[in-house]
C-alpha cells in the first residue's frame, strides 16, 4: 500500500516500503537488532529450497534445550507458529510452518516468557517512545491466534508493565534503536520477551499497529501523558513533512 501511495505521490501516515518490508522479515530484523546491540534469542533458519540436516538441527536443539518455537519468517498474528516441547514434534512443525512461508525460524524458546511492548512514533531527529505495556495469557502455551483474536478474555493487558523502572528505560532505549536502524519514520510497536531471570530479548516489530482508541498503541501513549488526538495530529504533520521532502527531490538529471 505504501508503494502504491508513493506512486500516486500521495502523503500517508506510516513507515516506508523498505522499513515495513524489512519489519515483516523476522530474521532480518533480528540481524539489525543485533547490529545495534539489542539481544535476540538463538535461532536456526530453514528454507524450503534447501534440504536441512535433521541430525545437525536436532543436536542444536538439544544444546539449546526445550522448549523451541517454530515460526514462518514473514507472517504475523502467530499464524503457523508451534511450540516444541518434545524433539519428536520438531520436523512436523517445520513442515507445517513451511506451508505458510518459504522460510521458517527454529528459535530457542523462553518458557513462561512475559511479553512486553513499547510504542514509538516520529523520525530519527525527533522520536517519542511510550511507556511499556504487558500482555499475559489466561490459557494456552503461548499467545497463539486464538488467544489473540478468537477467545474472549484470552489475555490480560497491563499498562504500565509490572517491571523495574530501569528495565523499562532500557526497553524504551532499545525500541528507539530498533526503529532507527530500520530507518523508521511514522509509527511502530516493538515487542520483547522477558524471561524468568530478568533478561529480555527483541521479538518483533509491527510497523502498522492498530490505531483505534482501544488499540495498544494509543493506550501505551496515554500512559505516557499523550492523548489520542495529539498523537494523530503529530503523525499527520510528520506525514506531510515527509511528503514535502520527497516532492522537493529532483526526478531529472537535467
Amino acid at each position: 500500500m505504501q508503494g502504491f501511495l508513493e506512486t500516486l505521490r500521495v502523503a500517508y501516515v506510516g513507515c516506508s516500503v523498505l522499513t515495513s518490508a524489512i519489519g515483516m522479515d523476522k530474521e532480518l530484523t533480528k540481524q539489525l537488532a543485533q547490529k545495534v546491540g539489542v539481544p535476540v534469542v538463538d535461532y536456526q533458519k530453514i528454507s524450503v529450497c534447501k534440504p536441512y540436516d535433521k541430525e545437525q538441527l536436532e543436536a542444536w536443539a538439544l544444546e539449546q534445550g526445550l522448549p523451541l518455537f517454530v515460526k514462518p519468517v514473514r507472517l504475523g498474528s502467530s499464524v503457523g507458529v508451534r511450540k516444541i516441547t518434545d524433539l519428536s514434534q520438531l520436523h512436523e512443525a517445520i513442515a507445517y510452518a513451511l506451508t505458510f512461508d518459504t522460510d521458517v525460524l527454529v528459535e530457542k524458546g523462553i518458557d513462561h516468557a512475559r511479553e512486553i511492548f513499547c510504542a514509538v512514533y516520529g523520525s530519527a531527529d525527533r522520536l517519542s517512545v511510550s511507556a511499556c505495556g504487558e500482555l499475559s495469557q489466561n490459557s494456552g502455551e503461548f499467545f497463539d491466534y486464538n488467544a489473540k483474536y478468537v477467545v474472549a478474555g484470552g489475555c490480560n493487558m497491563y499498562i504500565p508493565a509490572h517491571i523495574p523502572v530501569s528495565m523499562a528505560e532500557n526497553m524504551q532505549r532499545d525500541t528507539a534503536k530498533i526503529f532507527n536502524v530500520l530507518q523508521g519514520c511514522g509509527l511502530a510497536r516493538v515487542d520483547f520477551l522477558l524471561d524468568e531471570k530478568g533478561s529480555y530479548y527483541f521479538s518483533e516489530i509491527n510497523t502498522l499497529p492498530g490505531m483505534s482508541e482501544t488499540s495498544l498503541f494509543p493506550q501505551l501513549f496515554e500512559a505516557s501523558g499523550k492523548n489520542y488526538t495529539q498523537i494523530l495530529d503529530e503523525l499527520i504533520l510528520l506525514a506531510q513533512k515527509v511528503d514535502e521532502r520527497k516532492k522537493s527531490l529532483s526526478v531529472s538529471c537535467q
